[in-house]
């Protein structure tokens, strides 16, 4: 079942123990460390900065004294982002991400003025942040507003001018490079068509060493719009048993030897690369996940989320997998 909804499969993949939300809030991505507020009379966890901070049961304390809202920190940005109000943005094809700190723990609201969606991806309270939104309009410059407020009420907001970049909106989105089952053959790379319609893959490549020298899809490759395609090797069985069987709806495209040249390795994480029949690289995963583990996948958070996006791959890789099912924003 194709998920429409980020948060809520995030907060059922918490709940069921595949995922960790506030991994997401307690990775430091930035280089710059977290800083305090300007001091102040004391507060209830026993510091002295004068705002609010998180107490020992994960919850915001209040500050009586704290009229302070939460503030930027400037941190480094990925090398595919760039910096804006305090912001790190990477801008897709149809999306743009958001990436910030907060000095003290915030909640955090996103709209947009484009007729897409907008989801914040983090938890509640969280320091380090992370936002998305779906813009519609390609090429067409879209104003988001990222608003933040402390527990006790203050406020401030940024506003950021993104475009969306165009070009197909097709994704990397999961790859098992070290299944529980056979080896190359249950191995999988899983792409999702985000757009309208569909898109013709015959003709396209998927690489796995970033030397443009890969398997190419077998002609007569489709994707309809929402639809998401499993690539296997022609040994690969769906119901052998050890790892988690396709979804009903994934179209499973099947190449003419296994995904690389013996398969992916296990060893270390390796670029895969996702280029068109004109040469034009359409989607890549850089190996953020790290080093494959058995019988768990590296997974995109949304298939909407910009390549450039330092968080778009979760912070773990996902157990079980889930091939052919797809979180979008």
């Amino acid at each position: 079942m194709k998920c429409k909804n980020l948060l809520g499969i995030l907060a059922m993949a918490a709940a069921s123990g595949c995922m960790n939300l506030q991994l997401l809030s307690e990775m430091d991505l930035f280089d710059a460390g977290e800083e305090e507020g300007v001091a102040g009379s004391g507060d209830s966890d026993g510091d002295t900065d004068g705002d609010s901070d998180v107490d020992t049961d994960g919850l915001p304390a209040t500050d009586a004294d704290d009229s302070i809202p939460p503030t930027l920190i400037t941190g480094a940005c990925g090398a595919f982002e760039s910096m804006s109000e305090g912001v790190c943005v990477a801008e897709g094809t149809v999306s743009a991400s958001f990436r910030f700190e907060t000095h003290e723990p915030a909640m955090v609201t996103i709209s947009s003025s484009s007729s897409g969606s907008a989801s914040v991806l983090t938890a509640l309270w969280a320091v380090e942040h992370h936002a998305a939104a779906v813009l519609l309009d390609e090429g067409v410059a879209s104003s988001v507003t990222l608003s933040f407020e402390d527990v006790n009420g203050n406020a401030d907001q940024v506003v950021l001018d993104v475009t969306a970049t165009g070009g197909y909106p097709v994704a990397v989105t999961e790859i098992l490079a070290d299944p529980n089952g056979a080896e190359p053959d249950q191995e999988f790379i899983e792409v999702h068509n985000f757009g309208a319609g569909a898109v013709d893959l015959s003709g396209w490549m998927i690489d796995d060493n970033g030397d443009k020298d890969g398997d190419l899809l077998p002609a007569g490759t489709t994707l309809g719009a929402g639809s998401t395609g499993i690539i296997v090797s022609p040994d690969f069985d769906p119901s052998a048993g050890d790892d988690p069987v396709p979804a009903s709806s994934a179209t499973i495209i099947y190449l003419d030897s296994s995904i690389g040249t013996s398969g992916l390795k296990n060893s270390s994480a390796e670029t895969i690369q996702l280029w068109d029949a004109a040469g034009v690289l359409v989607s890549e995963y850089l190996g953020e996940v790290g080093n494959p583990k058995e019988g768990k996948s590296a997974a995109r958070l949304s298939a909407e989320l910009p390549d450039g996006d330092e968080w778009a791959w979760g912070p773990d890789p996902l157990d079980p997998p889930t091939p052919g099912s797809v979180p979008t924003l």
